[in-house]
């Protein structure tokens, strides 16, 4: 992303799933090995990506010696890949609570209403890389605000009239593909769609943090939006089932989403 090679980039986005769906037909169908099929799928799809990546990035690739191990560049790695977990957790934790309470056969179909809403996230994704690489290239702090704000919108109108299109189809087209037992999908999404819409613009408001490496901010208000997942699903879930469990979903990234705002509005010099 640094050097732009964006169309690199996205190559090797897009290999990655089509590599290991290659290979899972071929192993499944063509051996016959039900078993670990995915698991070689993904170590054989895995590995040719990372020797394309190689060819790729070789030529970026300058070595001056003598090599001097740089600490504040693990410390960096480490706050960035924190928040990053962190979020990550809020995504997913739900599923071990809804397991713990409702069964595991509620949890697949909580996963998959989940999965339909994150699809629409690839926008947000997509301009919050854009505005990334933009932010990095210029020194002006009026201009990166103006630029976030721009993208912020934007993407919050992609998100939700997508959304729209997808929950305006009849429950009959879940059916279909998920079979009968998922007819409980489209229920969901309309409390998912609170954390589907807020996230697109917590998304954008992360990326600029990020281009300005205010990582501890994006780990605090991660962990905020953490907490609040937990303890409402906590609470919810037993009351209310999977639409408890989506609730507590929305509330956790509304609240990074609010925590995020503020620091752009109030915060402007934060470290």
């Amino acid at each position: 992303m640094g050097n732009r090679a964006v169309i690199k980039r996205n190559i090797n986005l897009v290999l990655q799933p089509l590599l290991l769906l290659l290979f899972f037909l071929i192993l499944y169908f063509v051996f016959n090995l039900k078993t670990n099929s995915y698991i070689i799928a993904f170590i054989a799809s895995t590995s040719i990506l990372t020797i394309i990546s190689y060819i790729f990035i070789q030529k970026y690739i300058v070595f001056k010696p003598p090599f001097k191990f740089e600490k504040n560049v693990l410390a960096v790695g480490f706050w960035a890949q924190s928040g990053h977990f962190i979020q990550f957790l809020t995504y997913r934790v739900n599923f071990l609570l809804i397991a713990y309470f409702l069964g595991k056969a509620s949890v697949g179909i909580y996963s998959n209403a989940v999965l339909i809403g994150e699809t629409l996230w690839i926008f947000g994704h997509s301009l919050g890389q854009i505005m990334h690489l933009k932010i990095l290239n210029t020194d002006s702090i009026a201009f990166q605000r103006k630029l976030t704000l721009k993208f912020t919108l934007i993407n919050l109108l992609i998100t939700a009239s997508s959304f729209l299109i997808i929950y305006s189809l009849p429950t009959t087209f879940w059916t279909q593909i998920f079979s009968v037992e998922f007819t409980a999908i489209k229920s969901l999404l309309k409390p998912l769609a609170l954390g589907i819409l807020v996230f697109s613009c917590s998304n954008i408001l992360n990326h600029y943090f990020h281009a300005q490496n205010k990582f501890k901010l994006i780990v605090l208000t991660n962990s905020i939006g953490l907490a609040f997942c937990l303890v409402t699903a906590y609470f919810l879930i037993p009351l209310h089932g999977l639409n408890g469990a989506a609730w507590a979903w929305s509330i956790g990234l509304s609240s990074s989403m609010v925590m995020y705002l503020w620091l752009y509005i109030f915060k402007k010099d934060a470290p």
